[in-house]
C-alpha cells in the first residue's frame, strides 16, 4: 500500500519571531554626534555676555567713583580743618591795670608768647616777657630788668590757651600771684625739662620754680611775684 501524500503548497508559514529581533542594538563607537546650535542660541550667548561685561565695567566705574569722591572729600576736609584752625599771628592784650601785652604765636611750636612794657608810678621800666610752651607744657614769666625767670606747668592744651589769649583781647587781662618755690634751677635742668624754647628763653638769667595761688593764699613768709 503506497504512504499518503503530503501538499507542501499548503503548510502555513511559520509565525515565530527571529530571536535576533529582540536583542538590543549595539551602541556605535565614536564620538557622540555634536549638539545642534541654532542662530538664536548663539545670538542669545552674545547678549548674555555683554550684559555680562556691562554690569561687570558698571560695578568698576561705580567703585572708581566712589573712591574719588571719598578722597575729594578727605581733602576738602583737610582743607576746610586747616582754614577753621588757621590762627591769627599776633594782637594786642589789654590788661585791666591798664597796660597792654602784644601777643605773638607760633602754630608750628605751640608757642604763645606775651610781652608788655611800660613804666610804673615811680618811673621805673617794667618788662614783661612770659613764654607759653605747649609740648613741654611749661611757662616761664621773664622779668626783662632783673633777668629772672618763674616757670610754671600749663593744665591746658594749645587750642585752650589760644582761646583764652583770643578772649584777652575783648575781656581784658587780670594780673596773677605766683609763689616762687625753693632755690634757683640748675642751669642743666633748665635744659634738660625746658628744652630748646624754654631754656632759649630763661639760659641769660636766673630760673625759679613758681606756682599760681591765690590772694587769700598769700603770706608773709613767702615770696610771691605778679605776672
Amino acid at each position: 500500500m503506497a504512504p499518503p501524500m503530503v501538499s507542501l503548497s499548503k503548510k502555513e508559514p511559520s509565525k515565530s519571531k527571529l530571536v535576533f529581533d529582540d536583542l538590543p542594538l549595539e551602541k556605535e563607537d565614536g564620538p557622540a554626534p555634536p549638539s545642534v546650535i541654532t542662530v538664536g542660541d548663539e545670538q542669545r550667548s552674545r547678549r548674555l555676555r555683554f550684559q555680562k561685561n556691562q554690569r561687570k565695567c558698571r560695578l568698576i566705574v561705580g567703585f572708581v567713583t566712589i573712591m574719588i569722591i571719598i578722597a575729594v572729600a578727605t581733602a576738602l576736609t583737610f582743607t576746610l580743618v586747616k582754614l577753621l584752625h588757621k590762627h591769627r599771628k599776633s594782637w594786642t592784650v589789654p590788661e585791666k591795670n591798664g597796660q597792654t601785652s602784644n601777643v605773638n604765636v607760633d602754630d608750628k611750636n605751640q608757642l604763645i608768647r606775651a610781652r608788655h612794657h611800660h613804666h610804673n608810678d615811680q618811673g621805673q621800666s617794667v618788662c614783661l616777657e612770659s613764654l607759653h610752651e605747649y609740648h613741654r607744657r611749661f611757662v616761664a614769666y621773664r622779668d626783662c630788668s632783673t633777668l629772672v625767670c618763674y616757670i610754671d606747668r600749663l593744665d591746658e592744651t594749645y587750642e585752650v590757651g589760644y582761646a583764652r589769649w583770643e578772649a584777652y583781647e575783648t575781656n581784658g587781662k587780670d594780673s596773677k600771684a605766683l609763689k616762687v618755690i625753693g632755690k634757683p634751677i640748675e642751669i642743666e635742668v633748665l635744659r634738660h625739662i625746658g628744652d630748646i624754647h624754654i631754656y632759649a628763653h630763661c639760659q641769660n638769667g636766673t630760673s625759679y620754680w613758681a606756682m599760681e595761688i591765690e590772694e587769700t593764699e598769700i603770706t608773709t613768709e613767702i615770696k610771691v611775684v605778679y605776672v
